[in-house]
């Protein structure tokens, strides 16, 4: 290879590299100790840089040398993030979400319990495991596919009440995603959790937080992410007031046979 291509690959890569962390030159200048005019020479590759300059540069991008001068990082790690997020919300454009039908062809609202939270994340695009799940027919649903998820804990979700069920729309789309709106999300790591989201697209990452602790919040990449589900509304069963509504009505009858011993 001429030393003409293989500047060509290390000013290239140079630039892919520092945009990838988004620093400016000057900032990559400064942890080189050069000035700003000597790195965009680099850039443009009509400066070599020293041997003791690119063994910087290497172990600040974590690089080999030979690959900053000899090979496209841009092809390479394309594959490495293609491979990285199979499977994950970035790849839901290409992926064919699995669903079950009733026997008139109208799809069901799936519905997940806690007993099958663990096979989930294992299973959660395998149409044996969906068809097995039970089903919830709800009227009046705008257009998309809804599935409903038990709330297992307070950590699950410590804003909604444990036992109540969400009722989520599936997002094929990271643009979909609205900031500071409530998603259950699942991820690789923390299984299914719900919480609200703050996108940070310049990371390919995302914010997960809570109402009721806003300063506890985790920061995950896109590829973590598996299926990501909108909220719509939550089904929930007030036990205490049925107990309370249940008291009023026994009093009520108590009295009235004080009233009328003859009830």
């Amino acid at each position: 290879m001429a030393e003409g291509e293989i500047q060509v690959f290390l000013g290239s890569n140079l630039k892919f590299l520092r945009l990838r962390k988004s620093w400016t030159q000057e900032m990559l200048s400064r942890f080189l100790g050069i000035k700003r005019s000597s790195y965009k020479d680099y850039e443009l590759n009509s400066v070599k840089p020293s041997l003791g300059c690119l063994i910087k540069i290497s172990e600040i991008f974590s690089v080999s040398i030979d690959d900053l001068i000899r090979v496209d990082l841009r092809l390479i790690f394309d594959q490495r993030e293609a491979e990285q997020h199979k499977g994950s919300i970035i790849e839901t454009q290409a992926r064919t979400l699995v669903v079950s039908v009733d026997t008139d062809g109208e799809q069901n609202v799936d519905w997940l319990t806690p007993e099958v939270y663990d096979r989930y994340l294992q299973e959660f695009n395998r149409p044996a495991f969906i068809q097995e799940l039970p089903k919830i027919q709800l009227p009046m649903l705008e257009e998309g596919t809804f599935r409903a998820f038990t709330l297992l804990d307070h950590e699950m979700s410590p804003d909604l009440p444990k036992g109540a069920i969400f009722l989520g729309k599936y997002v094929k789309k990271i643009s979909d995603i609205e900031n500071f709106q409530p998603y259950l999300i699942l991820h690789q790591t923390y299984g299914l959790i719900c919480r609200n989201i703050l996108m940070i697209p310049e990371t390919e990452s995302m914010m997960l937080f809570s109402n009721f602790r806003p300063s506890s919040f985790n920061t995950v990449p896109y590829h973590e992410v598996k299926e990501i589900w909108a909220y719509q509304a939550v089904l929930r069963f007030d036990a205490s007031r049925k107990a309370a509504q249940f008291g009023e009505l026994l009093q009520l009858i108590l009295q009235a046979k004080q009233d009328f011993p003859s009830l």
